[in-house]
């Protein structure tokens, strides 16, 4: 056997096992304090490299496109936004229905347009926005948050058709960003097929993680670690601080529960579980000492 590994035995069998989990578990600290800077910094660049607006304009003449804005997700299954076409100098009718389709059990929205000339830009044009448009998820939630990222899949058409060459997809929802490259769009006269995705901002889904892992160590911490006497106040501190720390999300929230709030009730259920366990230890162990005290003067 080499000298040197006799050496390492010895080595090893002087470190105390106390010092090996103090090691390892600083380790543990290092690693997680690495990883959540890592998937802080990412979630904060995703969200910046995603633009305002996807879409692509035609080049040649005419300068004719179609707008899709984006806007709040609303509490049923989609997200209000709005439609607004440029038709540039191209000759065309001066009012259209546009029907967009919404999918699952909703129907069709028509939203009447009219067109007119603005002479100082020289081009035709809509004078402001439509109405509220739905723009129908077809799949997830709002009760899924944080996980409620959602794909639109919808068709537009037109009647009577509209020389239509350009798309632009714009966001004005700050809780969501749409992935350009996941864009999918097919231009014709007389129909539009646009697919995308709204993806809920990382740093939203991040926040909401740590506030349900820090409050799952509170709750396999309370009911074992704290004194008999502070356990009342330790327990209605936890319960005020994670209902209070839920508010600070509240504003991306558009229905009640979600799956967040599902998570917090479980969490509140298993630490008053746990809590049960705790005082059933507490008057188990007094009726066992005392059991082996009458056994001990027995015997003597």
């Amino acid at each position: 056997m080499p000298s040197w590994f006799s050496s390492a035995q010895r080595l090893i069998r002087s470190i105390h096992p106390k010092w090996i989990a103090i090691v390892l578990f600083g380790l543990v600290i290092v690693l997680i304090a690495i990883g959540f800077v890592y998937a802080t910094t990412s979630a904060w660049r995703a969200q910046e490299s995603a633009g305002l607006s996807c879409g692509s304009l035609s080049v040649d003449a005419p300068h004719t496109y179609i707008q899709y804005s984006i806007k709040d997700q609303a509490v049923e299954p989609y997200f209000q936004g709005s439609i607004f076409i440029n038709l540039g100098e191209a000759s065309t009718p001066l009012q259209a229905d546009v029907v967009t389709t919404a999918g699952r059990t909703y129907a069709n929205t028509v939203t009447h347009v009219e067109f007119f000339r603005d002479e100082q830009n020289k081009t035709f044009w809509m004078r402001k926005e439509s109405s509220e448009v739905p723009f129908v998820r077809t799949s997830g939630s709002a009760r899924d948050f944080p996980f409620d990222s959602a794909i639109v899949d919808f068709d537009t058409t037109f009647q009577p058709s509209l020389p239509i060459r350009g798309l632009v997809l714009r966001n004005f929802n700050p809780s969501f960003y749409i992935p350009c490259n996941k864009v999918v769009s097919a231009i014709g006269p007389e129909k539009i097929h646009l697919r995308f995705e709204m993806h809920r901002k990382p740093l939203v889904q991040l926040m909401a993680l740590v506030i349900i892992i820090s409050a799952t160590l509170f709750v396999l911490i309370i009911p074992f670690s704290v004194k008999k006497d502070a356990l009342p106040t330790s327990v209605a501190s936890f319960f005020f601080s994670v209902w209070s720390t839920r508010g600070i999300l509240a504003s991306e929230m558009k229905v009640f529960p979600t799956q967040f709030d599902v998570a917090i009730l479980a969490l509140c259920v298993l630490l008053l579980l746990l809590i049960g366990v705790r005082l059933l230890l507490w008057w188990v162990k007094p009726a066992v000492t005392d059991r082996e005290e009458n056994l001990a003067v027995r015997r003597r």
